[in-house]
């Protein structure tokens, strides 16, 4: 599909035949004005009726983004050492697997203890998104490099790490609450 705008070096938007054509008549008459409306609404037609037939999706991010996910440890996909691959490109029998967020843990702290500890807990990590699908149901789903995760963007997958930990906290809570309800529940048993 042909492009309706651009934008010019001062980053000025141009709808572009329609620019030329005025930049070069330096006036125009109404049948022109017409042609040029004409072939606007064409444009737009075009899109929309795109968007019905569900052929247009506008993605939340594209592959190659940074975006932040919400998952358990236990989600978290291993990644071999690569310092352990021949060069048939075969890991060697002393090839190790080691989690990608080792060095950027969000849990290491100076209580930390060893990973077995932390594999249910759910935390935020910084991931690359390699694929976006669209499923049957018109769900949209990312999937990323190194955490396994349904792939929701705004439940389990979030722009900033500043929003999925925002979602922590309101997940949390909702946890929390849940476990009290069931406790009073538990007593009146």
């Amino acid at each position: 599909m042909e492009r309706l705008t651009s934008y010019d070096e001062n980053k000025g938007l141009l709808v572009n035949e329609e620019e030329r054509l005025l930049s070069s008549k330096g006036f125009i008459d109404k049948l022109e004005m017409y042609k040029i409306m004409r072939h606007l609404a064409e444009k737009v037609k075009e899109y929309e009726d795109l968007e019905e037939q569900k052929r247009l999706k506008i993605f939340p991010c594209t592959v190659g983004d940074t975006v932040y996910v919400l998952t358990k440890c236990e989600d978290i996909l291993p990644q071999i050492d690569r310092t352990f691959i021949n060069s048939d490109r075969e890991p060697q029998s002393e090839a190790e697997y080691h989690c990608p967020y080792e060095y950027d843990c969000p849990f290491k702290d100076k209580d930390f203890k060893d990973c077995e500890s932390y594999k249910k807990r759910t935390a935020v990590f910084e991931d690359t998104v390699n694929q976006i699908s669209i499923f049957k149901d018109d769900d949209v789903h990312i999937f990323t490099e190194n955490c396994a995760t349904l792939g929701m963007f705004g439940k389990d997958i979030f722009p900033t790490k500043e929003a999925a930990g925002l979602r922590l906290l309101v997940d949390a809570e909702h946890d929390d609450q849940d476990a009290k309800k069931h406790d009073q529940e538990q007593e009146e048993c």
